[in-house]
């Protein structure tokens, strides 16, 4: 018999036999990506900012590239 139906409204509904939570894996499957993906973020960003994309001389890169592809295309 429902342990429920002595209340009115809208929890007569409630089951009489516990029900199975499956929410645990999947949170802890989502916090384990969110973790994983800010700890990559953390790690290039590191990265980047020991190789020198932070510094004053960070744009040298694409002008080297710019240079370079630039050269090769005005030769006639």
């Amino acid at each position: 018999m429902n342990d429920y139906t002595h209340v009115a409204g809208c929890f007569a509904f409630l089951p009489s036999e516990p029900t199975h939570d499956y929410t645990y894996p999947s949170v802890f499957f989502a916090y384990l990506f969110f973790a994983l993906m800010f700890f990559l973020a953390v790690y290039f960003f590191i990265k980047t900012l020991r190789d020198g994309y932070w510094g004053k001389n960070s744009e040298d890169a694409k002008y080297r590239m710019l240079d370079s592809d630039d050269s090769e295309r005005r030769k006639p």
